[in-house]
């Protein structure tokens, strides 16, 4: 699917009084969940573990 139908689509899902923030948002989610399974097939993942730790390491840092 084109760019343009992909955003008018997508833009007939959200409120009529979306901020361009919020419409951006949408439109990258929806780009990075399209570009996943590219992801996994290209083994660009991190194991659940691996997760955990980058986030403890994240929340140390930020002080929480």
């Amino acid at each position: 699917m084109k760019a343009k139908t992909e955003a008018l689509e997508m833009s007939q899902n959200l409120p009529d009084d979306a901020a361009i923030g919020m419409i951006y948002r949408e439109a990258f989610f929806n780009q990075q969940v399209e570009k996943g399974p590219q992801d996994v097939a290209e083994r660009r993942v991190l194991t659940h573990q691996a997760s955990k730790e980058s986030i403890a390491h994240w929340r140390k840092y930020a002080g929480r």
